[in-house]
């Protein structure tokens, strides 16, 4: 696991972070991928669940990147 995040449209937000362009807004993933430290074709991703809340995807992202300790999100 590389990656965690939470977005209300996550298949969107995954063509995001599979971007071949460089825009540090965007995605540190997009951005590894850019710069040869990822390899797209080498890539996959789960929607693990799916929680219509807003304040409640965001508190869950959080436990999940706590436990996980994803390299890409930013810390």
């Amino acid at each position: 696991m590389i990656y965690i995040g939470q977005s209300k449209r996550p298949y969107h937000r995954a063509c995001t972070h599979f971007s071949k362009y460089k825009n540090k807004s965007v995605s540190n993933v997009a951005n590894a991928i850019v710069s040869g430290e990822l390899k797209r074709e080498n890539l996959t991703y789960d929607v693990v669940e799916y929680i219509e809340d807003r304040q409640l995807r965001i508190q869950r992202e959080r436990e999940y990147i706590d436990m996980y300790k994803p390299k890409y999100n930013i810390q």
